[in-house]
């Protein structure tokens, strides 16, 4: 058969370091998967964004033998920083003016709604723990309530940034003689050094100022968490741990919102777990169910999914 007989449709879930993408045809069968950078529009800007998923789209459209002017019949995009209304308007436009043989469609939410419907039907909470951090309840009627998402000036707690900033600081603080750490910070230092490629602790500004990537200083917290998993490093161990009583934190303060018709599911509420530092769970897990045991006990809430 042509490629005209089918029609073909594509689903692109996009976060603070990289971006996946989908294709599939109309009788169901996937025709092929693209990665790509970044799409989180408030971090690369908007033209980068677009261009990005436009890269997407045609890789894997040839890929799969089909010509990069072919329109998909519809293209779905749940994208970290694509929640506002402004956002997902100026993207979907944007596609359209700059890119019109994309897709005849296009509809944008925010990463959180992906996640939820890709593992349960009925709702629950997704709990995002990459680059950044974000949670979103989406009741069985469809209403969200969102807390955190609000980027790394503003929140990202329980994050890969978050922790990496947070060992970053207790570093500078113990040596400037501000905030004395009770752990020792040697173990950091040398990680930091390495990973930035730098001799002094002080070359590292040149990575949070002059030139900032987000992903890139947040790429150090795999090393923090080797060296807790491996080496119980304390200063490390203890920053896992605080992520994980940040994370407990935001389903706490979706908690009242909640409809009890989640709350009856098999199991008890659904969480999706959704981001890189989840895959450090060992690391978190203690304090993340030491700040919800109340709650937890009263409501069941349920781990039920996790997605990396």
């Amino acid at each position: 058969m042509s490629e005209t007989e089918y029609q073909y449709y594509g689903g692109i879930e996009g976060g603070g370091t990289q971006s996946k993408m989908v294709l599939m045809r109309s009788d169901g069968e996937i025709l092929g998967w693209s990665e790509g950078l970044s799409t989180n529009h408030w971090l690369v800007g908007m033209d980068t964004c677009l261009k990005r998923i436009h890269d997407m789209v045609v890789e894997v459209k040839e890929e799969a033998g089909l010509s990069a002017d072919l329109p998909l019949k519809a293209l779905g995009l749940s994208l970290s920083g694509g929640d506002e209304a402004d956002s997902s308007s100026k993207i979907t436009n944007g596609l359209a003016t700059q890119y019109s043989s994309l897709s005849e469609n296009v509809h944008v939410v925010g990463d959180t709604q992906g996640s939820i419907a890709t593992a349960t039907a009925v709702g629950g909470v997704v709990l995002i723990s990459g680059t950044g951090s974000n949670c979103m309840l989406i009741n069985p009627d469809g209403n969200g309530i969102r807390c955190g998402g609000w980027g790394h000036l503003l929140g990202d707690e329980g994050s890969a940034y978050w922790i990496t900033h947070a060992a970053l600081k207790a570093l500078f603080d113990q040596d400037d003689n501000f905030a004395l750490c009770p752990h020792d910070v040697s173990i950091v230092r040398e990680r930091a050094l390495k990973y930035f490629k730098i001799k002094e602790k002080s070359e590292v500004l040149n990575f949070l100022y002059k030139n900032f990537e987000k992903s890139h200083v947040a790429g150090l917290c795999k090393e923090l968490a080797t060296v807790a998993r491996e080496k119980k490093d304390p200063l490390c161990m203890e920053l896992f741990h605080r992520a994980g009583t940040a994370l407990a934190q935001h389903v706490l303060a979706v908690a009242p919102k909640i409809d009890k018709k989640l709350l009856d599911c098999p199991g008890g509420l659904p969480i999706i777990c959704v981001g890189s530092v989840w895959r450090s769970w060992g690391s978190t897990q203690r304090r993340f169910y030491e700040d919800t045991i109340g709650w937890r006990g009263k409501y069941g809430i349920k781990n039920s999914a996790f997605y990396n």
